[in-house]
């Protein structure tokens, strides 16, 4: 099995390379966490990273050095033996730069604010839908990785969870979920994205609501004749 990056996390793909040869072993030979001995090594399997682009989605393999960049700490990035992803070890250990951490959450917020103000019809003139759906497809990229699964509570019943190899992918996940039902709005007023189960909000805040309706009613005693306003 190997292990890929994705957007700054690693997880476990479904893949794995297997011969009949490994598979013929008894089971004390085949631990359970234990490294694979080069002699049963196939011999179309490099060890490597196989790593996502954000924009794009699309997968390549890198060395295993690449590892480094997550990892300042270990001593050697091409024999180190990492630990397991989402263990505690694995997470006093990794390490992300703050420039891309942050350049994927601009990204992310692009997205949504792009998705939503099109759900909205308000989109501005110079984003065509074809820009929308290149925002829902990248959107989509970002929440790969997180899948609903069962888990077992302590007293015995079976209950469903979603396991995501990032906090970016949880958030996009959940943006999806969100845009999908139509919960994810656009204030009126100041632009802000906000999420709402009202179908028919419009402001992101009372704030937002009162500054409208005061802007309204001034609007209002401003148009009115001057008699009319003269006897109120």
């Amino acid at each position: 099995m190997y292990q890929y990056s994705y957007s700054g996390q690693w997880r476990s793909t479904a893949h794995r390379y297997a011969t009949l040869e490994t598979a013929l072993l008894p089971p004390e030979e085949k631990p359970r966490g234990g490294l694979v001995p080069n002699r049963y090594w196939p011999n179309e399997w490099v060890p490597g990273v196989l790593l996502q682009d954000l924009e794009s989605g699309i997968y390549f393999n890198r060395s295993v050095r690449d590892l480094a960049r997550y990892f300042p700490d270990v001593p050697d990035a091409e024999t180190y033996l990492y630990p397991a992803p989402s263990s505690e070890s694995f997470a006093y250990l990794y390490a992300e730069d703050g420039d891309a951490f942050l350049g994927a959450a601009f990204r992310f917020a692009d997205l949504i604010r792009a998705i939503a103000s099109s759900a909205a019809g308000q989109s501005l003139a110079d984003t065509p839908a074809s820009q929308t759906q290149l925002a829902m497809d990248a959107l989509e990229v970002l929440a790969t990785g997180a899948s609903l699964t069962l888990w077992s509570r302590p007293h015995g019943d079976i209950t469903a969870r979603w396991r995501t190899p990032s906090l970016l992918a949880a958030f996009a996940r959940m943006a999806l979920l969100d845009l999908a039902e139509g919960w994810i709005q656009v204030c009126d007023r100041c632009d802000r994205i906000y999420v709402s189960s009202a179908g028919r909000a419009r402001f992101c805040s009372p704030r937002c609501r009162h500054a409208v309706q005061r802007r309204q009613w001034r609007a209002r005693k401003k148009s009115e004749p001057k008699n009319t306003r003269s006897r109120s």
